[in-house]
């Protein structure tokens, strides 16, 4: 079987990664300058990791994901576009959706797989 898979460049990888963690951040209603403080390094590493200039070392993505109370594998996936990682997000989406809303979706995915 033969795996096909989008390449996907370091600087994706570092933008998404970095979309995540701000995301992740803002969520907990952390500022750059609370979460360089809680993982040891000075405010203009936390802006990089977050514009993607900068990848972090597993050590401290690792540092990350503990302090924005978050799994390390999930906010990989956040940053993968792998397909499997995709449908993870996209059940994460769905989760949250009312009843209602959620069959709408389902019929919308219908519709789209059938035309």
């Amino acid at each position: 079987m033969q795996l096909k898979m989008r390449a996907t460049s370091q600087p994706d990888i570092g933008k998404t990664l970095g979309r995540a963690i701000a995301g992740r951040r803002k969520t907990l209603a952390f500022s750059q300058n609370d979460l360089a403080g809680m993982i040891e390094v000075d405010v203009e590493t936390i802006s990089r990791f977050e514009r993607g200039t900068v990848l972090p070392s597993l050590r401290r993505l690792w540092r990350v994901a503990e302090v924005l109370q978050v799994s390390l594998s999930e906010l990989l996936s956040q940053a993968s576009q792998l397909p499997d990682d995709q449908t993870q997000k996209l059940l994460a989406i769905v989760r949250d959706l009312s009843e209602k809303d959620q069959q709408l979706l389902l019929d919308f995915a219908h519709l789209l797989r059938n035309r």
